[in-house]
């Protein structure tokens, strides 16, 4: 049991070090990262009036943007717009179920581990190939046990072939995407509950 516990603890921790080797790889394109990054006025993921109205609702929480010439000179503009990221994160975390961002970062946590193991998927994958590769050929020539290798070996390629072509940094850049949208989102929410708490004070 103890063996068994300690096994399944450090290929967890192996797999969470891979992921995070993948992440630091996809660069501004990561989660957090890509949020800040649709936020850039260099980005054209998002169009120039939705941009707009995000930054004017994170300015008027006292976030200092960067204009888009700013962001041309200054070395820390894609600091502030991390800033403002961190902002939106804390306000969407009550909402965060509802919100789908806890969705958005459970599959992307997922694509993110799988494209971490990609290398040890691959490895074994082939070397389960190549084994049963070798049984096939060395086996007396028996119809029926034939036909179970010749499927095994075929199953084993296709999912090689789905490893290959199908787990890549695009996969994981796609969900990372939908999740970077989702605090943005928020800043609809979060501005608006800002000028209501605002205008209630003003009242009082």
């Amino acid at each position: 049991m103890i063996v068994s516990c300690g096994t399944l603890h450090f290929l967890a921790q192996f797999a969470r070090a891979r992921a995070r080797t993948a992440e630091r790889a996809l660069g501004t394109r990561a989660r957090r990262r890509h949020t800040a990054l649709l936020l850039s006025h260099g980005d054209e993921k998002l169009s120039a009036a939705t941009k707009r109205r995000y930054h004017a609702i994170l300015k008027q929480q006292g976030l200092g943007l960067p204009t888009a010439e700013q962001e041309g000179r200054s070395g820390d503009a894609y600091a502030r717009y991390r800033s403002g990221v961190y902002w939106l994160l804390e306000r969407a975390r009550p909402s965060a179920r509802t919100s789908l961002l806890l969705d958005r970062n459970i599959a992307y946590a997922f694509r993110q581990n799988l494209l971490g193991l990609k290398p040890v998927a691959l490895a074994t994958l082939f070397c389960a190939l190549l084994a049963n590769g070798l049984l096939l050929l060395r086996s007396k020539p028996d119809e029926m046990l034939l036909w179970t290798d010749l499927a095994l070996e075929a199953a084993f390629a296709g999912v090689l072939f789905v490893w290959i072509g199908g787990v890549s940094q695009a996969f994981v850049v796609d969900v990372s995407l939908c999740y970077a949208q989702r605090p943005l989102a928020q800043c609809e929410t979060s501005g608006g509950k800002t000028k209501r708490n605002s205008a209630r004070e003003t009242a009082s």
